[in-house]
């Protein structure tokens, strides 16, 4: 995939050296011309991007100078495809949506379809199809009927709807693109073309198809000595792993490392060593295929911080290092020793508090809150190591300052965890933060099979679960057992309690209190079920816990509920025009005008309860209902820091993405996911009759919630899609996004209650127990009180996750 996002670029260089004898240049071109894209075509050869995009922004400049806004638009172009290759993708966007400016301000308009092109095969490859789709549409719309990039247009049509699952789409497009690649003479192209072919073929297990099309592209590349053969070489290496020739595999694979390791472009990136660690375990050399697994893990660690701040591109970027770590842990775990599952527990904890660091990233950069030089100092750390790999040998302490750096920057836009920079922590440290009589338990879901890992402050063991379709049946079994009446699931959750952790022993059972790091289907396992009373606490990574701070409630309760939510409510009349949305985005279109709920009117008696309950020990405590309960009055809340915010509403999810795409960057790994839908949180409508949706993504966006415990009483308010790697997609982790020290949210639906459960859960907060603790003894206090209170179904559904 990345080879052919990279064709952009490539197509934009060609243009540079044109010079002057391209349509419409009547002048002679500037020596500078020639002397600016030689130089950074040699730095392009030696992988230093960074160092080839400064040379060619600094041509735009010049051109700028001369007034010639066509040239500094192909420079423009050609700075963003430097970018680009060297995985800078945030820089590359902006280079690209600059140079379609300068392109269409200089009337070029085959130019600016370049860029748009450019932009489509950047989106694409990164999971973000829809923008793909977009900037394809511009493009087209643009470029002339007789251009020389009509076959990269054809083949990016190709390339949609294959990342679809449309696979007679694609093969329609890949006609198209390979019959004008051959006309137009664009071999490179036509091996791409070919390449995406086999690898269609492959995926659909045609093996006779794709032998054809994989050998085609290879002797393309490697009789015209063509860029990418270590790409043709990877893909006949998966084929003939399918084929059942690993012998033959091993050796592609060799072949395909020693192409990268003299390709101009710098090599492949970490699925290039996640490829050979399949072929190597697949031959039987199981210390070859863990030193490869080994260098994938680390080094997607590193490609992650570089994507654009795009939800679903990160979420992607989860996935498909979650796909590494599995691969790494794996063969970490086969070795059954206790250095090895040591190792295979960090690299997991490692993989997760980075997918955290960049979660709480993206939020602070959409809020401005990260310095310009982050940027900088990350791109020229990515510079140093793409040459280190070509065999330079920068220092050392050139290299620690700009972690440092990164670092230092980040801490002061409150990003917190971050272990890319910095050393893991490692076993006996994170045991160090444990008290006493608590054990944390970390899961990792495997195709095959899944591990778990259980730390207190003096033991640490480890054990295998059942794979990710059976545990996905057990907690489907479980959530059923709760919703019937009757004591069922007091067994099951002892069934499973067995099979989950039962290996951990008294390490486990004598726990008085749990941590839990969940993994995909087992964040959405109702954990109070197996211990009503214990507090079980869900935490992203152990890193991530830190301390209530001292005097945390002179920030009050600012508390939400009974909003208005359709045109018949009384309140309504007292209402005020809002003055237009602010932010949190997704608030839908005209289509939502008459869209109604019914309201919510013992959410409001619950606000009052929680208030009274606060004020009570000398806690500041808002209320907000009626047309007070909106996203104005939430900013509002916000902005005064609050220690707890909560929030009784409805909770709606979104219709599931129609499509499931190939994930990014592991094209043999044959995992495909939809996008995740998208949470709504119902506030007071407008005056028009508008509902006010804040969308989960709005709130990790566009909210600060710093220091906040976020309670969020409604139904399913934790719910989402569940992505491995990336974690449950929803309000919870929108919330930590946005800066909260907690959220306690529900997996399930709940009734419009008074509040009896809230209210015992604050007289436990705020009484000095974390959220997990007065989650538990909340839950104690509904057994107590019998009736339907007691039923699982009225309390097990409650969690908590974050830092306490």
């Amino acid at each position: 995939m990345k080879s052919f996002g990279r064709f952009g670029g490539v197509c934009v260089l060609t243009l540079l050296a044109a010079g002057g004898g391209e349509t419409g240049i009547t002048a002679p071109v500037p020596a500078e011309v020639g002397r600016l894209t030689r130089d950074g075509a040699r730095l392009l050869a030696e992988g230093r991007y960074q160092a080839a995009a400064e040379v060619y922004l600094g041509g735009a400049g010049l051109a700028r100078g001369w007034g010639d806004a066509r040239r500094e638009g192909l420079f423009l172009n050609a700075a963003a495809g430097a970018y680009f290759a060297g995985q800078q993708y945030r820089d590359a966007v902006g280079a690209y949506r600059k140079a379609v400016e300068r392109a269409s301000e200089a009337g070029e308009a085959e130019l600016a379809a370049v860029a748009h092109l450019n932009l489509s095969s950047l989106h694409t490859t990164l999971w973000d199809p829809d923008t793909g789709e977009v900037e394809l549409i511009a493009a087209e719309r643009l470029l002339p009927g007789g251009s020389r990039y009509r076959p990269k247009l054809y083949a990016m049509k190709m390339y949609l709807a294959a990342l679809r699952g449309d696979g007679v789409e694609a093969r329609r497009w890949a006609i198209e693109a390979a019959a004008a690649a051959g006309r137009a003479g664009e071999m490179g192209l036509l091996a791409q073309v070919l390449d995406k072919q086999g690898g269609l073929a492959l995926r659909e297990g045609e093996l006779e198809e794709a032998e054809e099309y994989l050998t085609a592209s290879y002797r393309i590349r490697r009789l015209g000595k063509l860029p990418h053969l270590e790409s043709s070489c990877r893909a006949l290496a998966r084929l003939r792993l399918a084929q059942g020739r690993v012998d033959e595999a091993v050796r592609l694979s060799e072949a395909a490392a020693e192409a990268a390791r003299h390709s101009p472009a710098g090599g492949t990136g970490w699925w290039g060593n996640y490829e050979r660690a399949l072929v190597l375990r697949a031959a039987g050399r199981p210390e070859e295929a863990l030193a490869e697994a080994r260098k994938a893990a680390a080094n997607a660690q590193g490609w992650r911080t570089l994507l654009p701040s795009s939800q679903w591109m990160q979420s992607a970027a989860d996935v498909t290092e979650a796909a590494a770590v599995e691969l790494l842990v794996g063969l970490l775990m086969a070795r059954g020793e206790g250095a090895s599952a040591r190792e295979a527990f960090l690299a997991v904890e490692a993989t997760r508090a980075t997918g955290l660091r960049n979660a709480a990233w993206r939020g602070r950069w959409r809020k401005g809150r990260i310095a310009p030089e982050h940027s900088e100092a990350l791109a020229r750390l990515r510079d140093q190591e793409a040459r280190r790999a070509a065999g330079a040998a920068p220092t050392a302490w050139e290299a620690a300052e700009l972690r440092a750096r990164l670092a230092r920057i980040e801490q002061e836009a409150g990003v917190g965890t971050d272990w890319s920079y910095r050393k893991v922590p490692s076993v006996e440290q994170l045991q160090s933060s444990l008290a006493p009589g608590e054990a944390y338990l970390s899961f990792l879901a495997g195709e095959e099979e899944s591990w778990g890992w259980v730390l207190t402050r003096e033991e640490f063991y480890c054990g295998r679960l059942p794979a990710r379709a059976r545990l996905a049946e057990q907690v489907a079994g479980m959530r059923a057992a709760v919703s019937r009446d009757g004591e069922g699931w007091r067994g099951e959750a002892a069934l499973v309690a067995r099979e989950w952790v039962g290996w951990a022993g008294q390490a486990a059972a004598g726990a008085r209190r749990w941590l839990v790091s969940a993994d995909d289907v087992m964040f959405t396992f109702p954990w109070a079920v197996l211990d009503p009373g214990r507090p079980v606490g869900l935490v992203p990574v152990l890193s991530f816990r830190e301390p209530r701070p001292e005097g945390w409630e002179r920030g009050g309760l600012a508390a939400f509920g009974d909003a208005v939510y359709n045109r018949a409510d009384p309140r309504r009349g007292a209402m005020k025009t809002a003055a237009g949305a602010r932010a949190g985005g997704g608030r839908g279109g005209a289509g939502l005008a008459v869209w109604e709920m019914p309201r919510l009117a013992g959410s409001g008696v619950e606000v009052r309860r929680v208030a009274a309950v606060a004020r009570r020990v000398g806690m500041e405590a808002d209320e907000h209902t009626g047309p007070e309960a909106g996203l104005e009055g939430l900013e509002a809340a916000l902005e005064r820091r609050p220690a707890v915010v909560h929030v009784a509403a409805h909770f709606v999810e979104g219709r599931p993405p129609a499509d499931a795409y190939d994930l990014p960057q592991a094209p043999n790994s044959g995992r495909r996911a939809a996008r995740p839908r998208e949470m709504f949180l119902a506030l007071s409508m407008h005056a028009d009759g508008r509902p006010q949706l804040l969308t989960a993504s709005g709130v990790a966006g566009a909210l600060d919630a710093t220091g906040a415990l976020v309670v969020l009483s409604g139904c399913g308010s934790g719910m989402g899609d569940h992505l491995p790697g990336a974690g449950l997609q929803g309000f919870t982790q929108a919330w930590l996004a946005a800066g909260a020290r907690g959220v306690v949210a529900s997996l399930w639906r709940v009734a419009d209650d008074p509040g009896e459960f809230f209210e015992d859960f604050y007289e436990a907060l705020t009484r000095g127990a974390a959220a997990d603790e007065a989650l538990a003894q909340a839950r104690t206090a509904s057994l107590q009180a019998g009736a339907w209170r007691a039923r699982p179904q009225a309390w097990a559904g409650q969690f908590s996750m974050g830092k306490e």
